[in-house]
């Protein structure tokens, strides 16, 4: 009888802390157009004007968010889990961004409002549809993707199935070597029959592609068609997705100009807890690839000169 009652004790003290840890969550799961829009109003006004845009593929409703000039080079970002496209809202409504960069931040499948709650657990498959958007875009300026976590897991696979997808990539704190990451304990319960239904959705939604990594990672192997320059940035801290990620990715990018920066003393989600730090290195990285300025500029008056 006492140890039913240490067990009852400790599910209630584990559901208190997952709903502490969803009411935090919510920020970014919350991602009904008229609150992407308020968004814009309430932290950015002067912002360029964003659209949210649908398209179907294969059977799927996809969900994203454009904002800055089409005459402009392209970031593409990718979130991971659980989490929607508001988590690049530090980037997106970033006027030094908008008056460079055309951005655009799209809703994974089974996130946000791309079939929420249909995840898709095939990396390749998930690839697939994210692709016709680089088509809808194409501007035939520079592309860059950026993807944080399981994002730029899909990043790296994009670019495996899709080479000429985009210019470049940064791979933000990205699961990238089959098994070296961590898996909570928690994390059982929430795949656990009755149980997993305390939680909410989107926490499951989460787990349920958790427990696909180590599989859907062992089918990546066609890293030497990546063959664009890829930047990685690593908290040397990170206890979800381990330091040695960012090794297992260098080594593996054998046709790629690689650059790794590991952050010491810096944990998982660097597009939260260090925002000015990874904008200080995607500038940097932007003026090393010359992707915008007068150089840039020059470039594009030279092929503007020999299309004509």
């Amino acid at each position: 009888m006492k140890r039913r009652r240490i067990l009852w004790i400790l599910l209630a003290l584990i559901i208190i802390t997952f709903s502490t840890i969803s009411c935090n969550l919510r920020r970014f799961t919350d991602t009904k157009d008229s609150t992407i829009f308020e968004q814009f109003e309430q932290r950015a006004p002067n912002s360029e004007k964003p659209e949210l845009i649908r398209y179907r593929a294969k059977g799927h409703t996809m969900r994203y968010l454009k904002v800055g000039s089409d005459t402009l080079p392209t970031l593409v970002f990718i979130h991971g889990a659980p989490s929607s496209l508001k988590g690049w809202a530090n980037f997106y409504l970033d006027t030094n961004f908008q008056k460079k960069f055309r951005m655009v931040s799209i809703d994974r499948p089974g996130y946000g409002q791309s079939d929420f709650g249909e995840v898709v657990l095939d990396l390749k498959k998930q690839a697939a549809l994210i692709q016709p958007l680089f088509a809808q875009i194409n501007n035939g300026k520079p592309v860059t993707i950026i993807g944080s976590s399981y994002g730029g897991t899909i990043a790296a696979r994009l670019l495996m199935d899709y080479p000429d997808i985009a210019n470049n990539a940064i791979l933000l704190s990205s699961s990238l070597k089959p098994g070296s990451e961590k898996t909570y304990k928690i994390s059982y319960l929430l795949k656990t029959p009755i149980i997993k239904y305390i939680f909410p959705k989107f926490l499951r939604l989460a787990t349920y592609e958790k427990f696909s990594h180590f599989k859907e990672l062992e089918k990546m192997t066609d890293w030497d068609k990546i063959r664009v320059p890829i930047l990685i940035i690593q908290g040397d801290k990170d206890d979800l997705i381990y330091p040695d990620n960012a090794d297992y990715a260098k080594e593996k990018l054998v046709n790629s100009t690689v650059e790794l920066v590991v952050l010491p003393g810096r944990g998982h989600a660097l597009q939260f807890s260090e925002p000015a730090t990874v904008k200080q290195l995607f500038w940097n990285w932007n003026k090393a690839l010359e992707l915008v300025g007068p150089k840039a500029e020059a470039k594009e008056n030279q092929h503007s000169q020999n299309r004509n």
